[in-house]
């Protein structure tokens, strides 16, 4: 059950106009359009490593390939030259 107080603050939130950078809103909008951003970037955020992990699978990629940089793996014993 919602308390009085917190049915007030909620209304307040929705019905108390106020301007930010240049647009008239509420309170209630800046709340609602973080939480949707965030929703947003998160399935974003799963969807993404989901296929990482579903291309690593499917193309047996030993990831620690990708911790070094490429260059450090090449042939040490030469005069710093890299092979074109």
């Amino acid at each position: 059950m919602h308390v009085a107080r917190q049915v007030s603050l909620v209304d307040n939130m929705r019905n108390i106009p106020f301007e930010f950078m240049g647009e008239r809103s509420t309170y209630w909008n800046l709340y609602f359009g973080r939480g949707l951003l965030l929703g947003v970037l998160l399935l974003t955020l799963a969807i993404t490593l989901w296929l990482r992990a579903r291309w690593s699978t499917l193309m047996h990629v030993s990831w620690g390939y990708f911790r070094t940089f490429p260059l450090l793996k090449s042939d040490r014993g030469q005069s710093g030259a890299v092979n074109a």
